[in-house]
């Protein structure tokens, strides 16, 4: 039988995927944005609501600027994307914008320190820009409660120089390889939509120890040893995800919660165990563990009985039991595939799959066994829609002569 074609996709990831469908972006346009000029407006990919915008771009740079001419303060979004302007002197009388300032994309831009005089801002994005080494401009702003994004600005070093505040809507510091702090999060405490924080280059999150409660929450930070930054955490609504995290070796440091209602712990190449971990709830939406070259002590999930939606196990050349998900009963879809040392599935207690059951490409893990569990599965709940049948089953590529 062939594997369903959503299961063919890749277990490699990007942790601005994130996360988990996690890291809140600055929305999409269907159409381009038209301007009082009747012209396509190249800055229609950052428009996400229908108010007054300034779009200050490549194409008459100093004609876009002049809108601003006197203005102190602006009710509507101020969009500065790739243009060769080297600061945002034209900022400087501006004391307040009611929307969002975005500065995207300006190959040039060094720093900002010339909107000294900004105070309020509802939503900040700094996306994409090169050569851009501070943000000492902002330093006026104690808050940002809408949409906070520092993404892919490679130059920039630290975050010291402002502060979004105590809450904010969604957060995603990523992608800013020579950043080593999270300055500007410490007094943060909540984040309704989501936090992601991944692909800096940060030593540790301790500047996240204020956090209380997010939406979702994704982490993903290459040099890290610990979460131990995220110890004040009372409240996952959504998705917890840690991925990328290529020093951690366990997932110490994290609080005690069990609110989180998705589970993903992907390409973590030195994590040997889930010690560490938040209680599993016993009902999950979905678990994904996916490329974790060194794990092996799954024990943490040993509290699970419920995955209404995927359970991927993908690529864990470690692993060699899956008995800690002995209590599981029910699964959306299953899909164990690329287990190099998987012998032993144990999901003794599984009854039901609603989806697709796939048990695929585990060298070492007898064929039978995986049938055995079909079988297990087939004499009680059945799988997919109709029950018991065949449509979007796959055991195939495991070992198929097996000791006694």
């Amino acid at each position: 039988m062939k594997i369903p074609t959503a299961l063919l996709i890749t277990a490699k990831i990007g942790f601005l995927v994130i996360v988990l469908g996690l890291l809140i972006g600055h929305g999409s346009q269907t159409g381009p944005i038209v301007n009082d000029t009747g012209m396509d407006e190249p800055c229609a990919r950052f428009r996400t609501a229908n108010i007054p915008y300034v779009c200050i771009d490549e194409e008459d740079t100093q004609g876009d600027i002049a809108q601003l001419n006197g203005v102190t303060t602006y009710n509507g979004d101020i969009i500065v994307e790739n243009t060769s302007l080297t600061s945002l002197e034209f900022l400087s009388n501006i004391s307040a914008i009611n929307g969002s300032l975005i500065v995207a994309e300006n190959s040039a831009l060094t720093t900002i320190s010339s909107v000294a005089a900004l105070t309020q801002v509802n939503s900040l994005v700094v996306d994409n820009n090169p050569s851009l080494v501070d943000l000492v401009g902002l330093g006026g702003i104690t808050a940002v409660p809408g949409q906070v994004v520092i993404k892919n600005n490679v130059s920039l070093s630290s975050l010291a120089e402002f502060s979004i505040g105590s809450a904010a809507s969604s957060v995603t510091i990523s992608g800013n390889t020579s950043l080593q702090d999270l300055a500007a999060l410490a007094n943060l405490q909540n984040v309704t939509v989501s936090l992601g924080i991944g692909g800096n280059n940060l030593n540790s999150i301790s500047e996240l120890s204020s956090v209380i409660s997010v939406g979702n929450l994704g982490i993903g930070e290459p040099n890290i040893t610990s979460l131990s930054g995220l110890s004040a955490l009372e409240t996952i609504d959504g998705r917890l995800t840690i991925a990328k995290c290529d020093s951690l070796t366990d997932l110490s440091g994290m609080p005690v919660l069990t609110t989180y209602s998705d589970l993903t712990i992907q390409a973590n190449p030195m994590l040997t165990s889930l010690a560490g971990l938040p209680i599993v709830p016993a009902d999950l939406a979905s678990l994904s563990l996916i490329n974790n070259g060194s794990l092996v002590d799954i024990s943490a999930l040993s509290t699970l009985n419920t995955l209404s939606g995927i359970a991927q196990i993908h690529l864990n050349p470690a692993i060699s039991s899956l008995a800690p998900l002995a209590n599981v009963q029910s699964v959306g879809s299953l899909s164990i595939r690329s287990n190099a040392l998987l012998t032993e599935l144990g999901l003794s207690a599984l009854q039901r799959v609603d989806n697709t059951f796939v048990i695929q490409d585990n060298q070492m893990l007898c064929q039978q066994d995986a049938q055995d569990l079909l079988d297990q599965v087939l004499a009680a709940g059945g799988v997919g829609a109709i029950g018991n049948t065949t449509q979007g089953i796959t055991i195939s590529g495991n070992q198929q002569v097996c000791n006694p």
